[in-house]
């Protein structure tokens, strides 16, 4: 392990990868390939979606039981809630996952809220946490009350240059803090009614065995403090960290063989002497030009561009290069000028929603009745491997993504559709 290396340089390092065992090549090959392909998808996909369709390749959704399945939506449900905000950082993540439980198992208990068991009976309720202050409220700018003979009873909060409430608004204010104590009174009396035979009451009191105000402990405290249970003190020993959940190792590996694992990720081909993490810069920028039809760039301009992704000086020349040779070879293609013909019917980056995802079209246009949908892929043959053998890999890996596409666009369009894949470092149109 290292601290000053991603986890995707390490499971690209040769050398480190000779020294394991076989099993562990075995574990470490599906993973570098399905690492490589979210790296790659960056700026074409959110972050959610690049995460959830890795986490299904490494272990299928249908493979998890009850629980996992709930726990994982938990999870990809507070990274979207994230993501969507422009707060996708570590520290809020782990934020919002504290304040989640785990889900229970199938059993005969029933965990509700008290609104939630009102008219209902149980031969034994347990009620935790009776000691627990809610929110506290903060003044309303207004405080109003209904009053009997249908008039309205309302007075303001105090200006900041008034030193006291007015009177009226602090009646008010003393009428809603009564109602809030009957109402608790009330939700207390619901509670411990559900119980037939038994029930149990647990909340915490301070060093001098009084509950927190208004809390439902303090209206109950005084009839049982007396026959209280009070825990010892922990001792050293129990006040320890619980020890971290040993790591699950699975018998089964995820399977190589979908993979062909003697040709390089199509992340490693672009030029196999530039840094493998920065390799979704090049595919980001590069599908900027061309969705703006910007085929021969300023070098300055594409220098920028990787600065700004956070390519480092030494890799921006390099990844440059290639990207103006993947331009020029889509400039002097065949197809080039029926591909990027204008037409009022292209669209580029075109999102589209369906029941159960979304989808981004690179460009998609219609010609003579026929719905073309074209994803653009910076993929390169592997060293040694022809055409025809990269061609083929290319279709077997986004065919079926693509097809999908192209099934739910026929019928947003109603038109019959063609799905192919444009890569410029051949350059070729692949039609599915």
């Amino acid at each position: 392990a290292s601290d000053t290396m991603t986890i995707y340089h390490q499971l690209n390092d040769k050398e480190a990868i000779e020294a394991l065992s076989n099993d562990a090549v075995h574990r470490i090959l599906p993973i570098q390939r399905i690492l490589g392909e979210a790296i790659e998808n960056d700026g074409r996909f959110s972050f959610v979606e690049r995460f959830s369709c890795a986490l299904d390749k490494l272990l299928p959704h249908e493979c998890l039981d009850e629980e996992k399945r709930s726990i994982k939506t938990q999870f990809l449900s507070i990274l979207n809630h994230c993501e969507s905000r422009d707060a996708l950082a570590i520290v809020q993540v782990e934020e919002m996952l504290g304040e989640l439980y785990a889900p229970s198992h199938s059993a005969r208990v029933k965990l509700m809220t008290i609104h939630q068991a009102k008219g209902l009976e149980f031969d034994v309720v347990i009620m935790p946490g009776l000691g627990r202050a809610g929110k506290s409220d903060t003044s309303p700018l207004v405080q109003l009350k209904a009053l009997a003979d249908r008039n309205l009873l309302l007075a303001p909060i105090k200006s900041a240059f008034d030193k006291d409430e007015s009177k009226t608004y602090a009646y008010l204010k003393h009428l809603d803090k009564k109602q809030n104590h009957f109402e608790m009174m009330r939700l207390l009396y619901v509670a411990m009614s559900r119980a037939k035979k038994k029930i149990h009451l647990l909340g915490h009191v301070n060093e001098d065995g009084e509950a927190a105000k208004n809390t439902l402990l303090s209206f109950i405290l005084p009839f049982f403090k007396n026959s209280m249970d009070v825990p010892a003190a922990s001792t050293e020993a129990a006040s320890q960290e619980a020890a971290s959940p040993q790591l699950v190792r699975y018998e089964s590996p995820p399977s190589i063989e979908e993979f062909d694992v003697k040709i390089a990720d199509e992340s490693f081909n672009l030029s196999k002497n530039l840094d493998l993490a920065y390799q979704s810069a090049l595919g980001t920028i590069v599908h900027h030009y061309l969705e703006f039809e910007i085929f021969t760039p300023n070098e300055k301009s594409i220098e920028t561009k990787l600065l700004q992704l956070g390519v480092p000086s030494k890799l921006r020349g390099p990844q440059s290069d290639t990207i103006l040779r993947l331009l020029d070879n889509t400039k002097k293609d065949s197809t080039f000028d029926w591909l990027f013909q204008q037409r009022d019917s292209t669209q580029v980056e075109a999102e589209f929603g369906h029941a159960d995802c979304s989808i981004i079209i690179d460009r998609l246009f219609v010609e003579k009745g026929i719905l073309w949908i074209v994803d653009f892929k910076t993929a390169s043959p592997a060293p040694g491997e022809s055409i025809d053998v990269f061609i083929g890999r290319i279709k077997q890996q986004h065919q079926e993504q693509l097809l999908h596409y192209q099934s739910i666009l026929e019928g947003i369009f109603q038109l019959p559709a063609k799905a192919a894949i444009y890569c410029p470092a051949i350059p070729k149109l692949i039609c599915l």
